[in-house]
């Protein structure tokens, strides 16, 4: 099978026994493929929706939120989301928060970021403390404007047909599909993401071993 990738206004072929994408459905159905897939498969990618997801990482001169008997993480309907102590292996007297908004609250932190800048959404954590610490650096990721991801994770509404899930992960002939959308057990996390992988290795070798 070949496989066409177009980087600036160079289109490059590449000659592979087999594919595997894990592209998100909203880059997936822009993708011409050839054969077509069956229409089921293709129904299934193009009805597929997702969610708005926005994550910020704040990190403060000091982890002022560690206090005895306090809880590392908390989740809320505001305009941050939820937010949670993301220093693992992190070093030194600084500590970061990872802050996670879906939804609504996605498109409320953004316009929050756009409009006042980081120290506001600092600001709106100062019932955790954040008066008491500098705010140092932060990282903000809107999955949404991301044009190689179009969104934060799949979402399946009620509009979508829950007899086509399964064709989402579903081989078609050489081409075998991975990525958090496939997951029927970790479906929106990145361990839904690493599973699907995995999946699709299995299969991959499954049918190699077959020829």
């Amino acid at each position: 099978m070949r496989a066409s990738v177009k980087n600036s206004l160079q289109v490059s072929t590449i000659d592979c026994d087999y594919l595997v994408s894990a592209l998100p459905a909203p880059l997936l159905r822009r993708i011409p493929i050839t054969p077509a897939l069956s229409a089921p498969q293709h129904d299934a990618i193009a009805r597929l929706k997702y969610g708005r997801a926005t994550k910020t990482l704040l990190q403060f001169s000091r982890p002022f939120w560690r206090l005895k008997g306090r809880a590392r993480a908390f989740g809320s309907p505001l305009s941050w989301g939820a937010v949670w102590d993301g220093n693992e292996e992190q070093r030194g007297r600084a500590g970061i928060l990872s802050l996670m908004a879906g939804g609504s609250a996605s498109d409320a932190t953004d316009t929050t970021l756009q409009r006042n800048g980081p120290s506001a959404l600092a600001r709106e954590l100062d019932w955790l403390g954040s008066s008491r610490a500098d705010l140092l650096g932060h990282h903000h990721t809107s999955w949404g404007a991301d044009p190689w991801a179009r969104g934060g994770y799949a979402h399946f509404d009620p509009a979508f047909d829950p007899s086509l899930r399964v064709w989402l992960a579903r081989p078609s002939g050489r081409l075998f599909f991975a990525g958090e959308h496939t997951s029927f057990d970790g479906q929106g996390y990145m361990n839904g993401a690493i599973q699907s992988g995995r999946r699709a290795a299995a299969e991959v070798a499954a049918v190699h071993a077959s020829e």
